[in-house]
């Protein structure tokens, strides 16, 4: 575990911003959240949204500009 987040936290992310919460599960609660993904996934459901926007919302020119082409 302290490898993975070791890892993890050198690993790139949009706006730089790492907010993680981290949680460690097993047994029945692990394959609830495994059947679920899995079947978000079969529907075509790969995400259910942005938990936060990753740059602010009121950005002028030129980030606004470059923030536009990278929500596409």
């Amino acid at each position: 575990m302290e490898s993975l987040l070791h890892k993890a936290a050198r690993a790139p992310s949009g706006g730089n911003v790492q907010p993680w919460l981290v949680h460690v599960v097993a047994g029945p609660v692990r394959d609830l959240i495994c059947d679920t993904v899995r079947a978000n996934i079969a529907k075509g459901q790969i995400t259910d949204g942005a938990e936060y926007d990753v740059y602010p919302p009121n950005l002028t020119d030129p980030c606004a500009a470059f923030c536009a082409l990278c929500r596409r």
